[in-house]
């Protein structure tokens, strides 16, 4: 499949999130803006992870697919910050799980060496995309619970 030129469409200005959420449980961390953030990320999430989602095969399915994601997407981020931190959410309601990862700079509109980590988001995401915020730029994700 060829990649068309431009790839903004990947990327809505706002997020396509669903309107009147009642969230339940949010974390929020930093991870330093380092080559191990991506770990990093996932060894701090894991734990809260299964205080959110509970105990039992199901809960660990999703626990491993929410790991990789936000993997995915603060290794994404990191490639376009400048700070020392890269902040990293996570909350659910009742039938989603949101992931975001809060970082300076825009993510690139092409396809590139940079963004190869989207495959996998676009994977194992329902939904993602990236929005401007006050302080930079957002890259968020959610995956509908089973």
């Amino acid at each position: 499949m060829k990649a068309p030129a431009d790839c903004s469409a990947l990327f809505p200005e706002k997020p396509a999130l669903p309107n009147g959420l009642a969230i339940s449980r949010r974390i929020r961390f930093p991870v330093p803006a380092s080559g191990a953030a991506a770990l990093q990320a996932r060894q701090v999430a894991r734990p809260a992870l299964k205080l959110i989602l509970g105990a039992g095969e199901q809960a660990e399915r999703l626990s491993r697919r929410i790991e990789t994601c936000l993997a995915e997407l603060v290794a994404l981020a990191y490639t376009v910050t400048t700070g020392d931190d890269l902040l990293c959410s996570v909350w659910t309601d009742r039938d989603h799980v949101f992931l975001a990862v809060e970082h300076e700079q825009a993510l690139p509109t092409v396809p590139s060496d940079t963004t190869m980590g989207l495959s996998v988001v676009k994977a194992i995401a329902d939904d993602y995309g990236t929005h401007r915020t006050d302080t930079g730029h957002q890259t968020w994700a959610a995956i509908v619970r089973h």
